[in-house]
């Protein structure tokens, strides 16, 4: 953590610097340039990254608790098997990003453009995606009950094989969604558009 806030102080470039490992609780990171830093197992309970670019940043492994990557740029980002439960991502631009076996329960993605996503068995309970982009994601085998779908905009969305009891879609565009085999016990799809949907 010295390396980095002196690295930071200094204006050294920090973009694809190898964190891995580190503890950065409760370590303001707003607004910087992160582009493809390495933050592998890193620990960030409480850390806030809001509006940085991390961008190819490979977060894969991370723990955290309450960390806020609001309006960052993540796309093509790696946050595999990353635990990051309670966090927000609101806002969040995460193009083409994996999140494939990570926990994200109770996270805020409200607005975030999720747009390509991988997160095949990723555990999302009771997250929130009102208004997010999800068009072609892949959440394959995700845990998905009780999360929040509200006016999400998924075309193509994929959602195969997830447990989605009691999965709110009020208002969702979801045409072409793929929910073969999908456990939707209780979901509440009301005015949601689901022109040639599968749900078989």
């Amino acid at each position: 953590v010295d390396c980095l806030e002196s690295a930071i102080a200094a204006g050294v470039p920090i973009q694809r610097m190898d964190l891995a490992g580190a503890d950065l609780t409760c370590v303001c990171l707003d607004g910087l340039d992160l582009l493809g830093v390495r933050l592998v197992g890193a620990r960030l309970d409480g850390a806030t990254f809001t509006g940085s670019n991390l961008t190819r940043a490979d977060l894969s492994l991370a723990t955290g608790i309450g960390v806020r990557f609001c309006d960052a740029e993540m796309a093509e980002a790696d946050l595999s098997n990353a635990s990051l439960d309670g966090s927000s991502f609101e806002g969040s631009r995460m193009v083409h990003a994996t999140l494939t076996s990570g926990s994200f329960r109770e996270c805020n993605f409200d607005r975030a453009d999720l747009r390509r996503v991988v997160a095949r068995v990723a555990a999302f309970d009771n997250a929130s995606f009102v208004g997010a982009r999800l068009e072609q994601a892949d959440l394959r085998a995700a845990s998905l009950t009780c999360a929040n779908f509200t006016r999400v905009r998924g075309p193509r969305l994929v959602i195969a094989s997830a447990s989605a009891r009691g999965l709110v879609a009020t208002g969702a565009e979801l045409a072409w969604l793929d929910a073969t085999g999908a456990d939707l016990v209780g979901a509440r799809l009301k005015k949601a558009k689901l022109t040639d949907a599968i749900f078989v």
